[in-house]
């Protein structure tokens, strides 16, 4: 069942009021988004990659520059897990997906 996630995060514009929330909608209901779980740290402007499986949110502002990476599994609901570190603290990078 594909589903849609969101970081109520991406959606501010003010660094100071940075949010860990996450939430997803399932595509195929209609209806209200439903809590995920939280990010290892509150952050606004995180690029994110997906599979099938596995979703990746690396680096935003915390309001300074954040080189976390995150991944959850999309199967199940939780908070996410830490990924590592990127090698250079970033926010607005460009995502990706794909549907293997």
């Amino acid at each position: 069942m594909a589903k849609c996630f969101f970081l109520s995060l991406i959606l501010k514009k003010d660094p100071a009021a940075n949010s860990n929330i996450m939430e997803f909608v399932t595509i195929a209901n209609t209806g209200n988004v439903t809590d995920f779980g939280d990010l290892t740290q509150a952050r606004i402007f995180p690029t994110s990659f997906e599979s099938s499986t596995r979703g990746i949110f690396a680096g935003g502002k915390t309001p300074t520059l954040s080189d976390t990476i995150d991944y959850i599994t999309m199967a199940s609901a939780g908070d996410a897990t830490d990924f590592g570190n990127l090698t250079d603290a970033r926010d607005n990078g460009q995502g990706a997906s794909n549907s293997i």
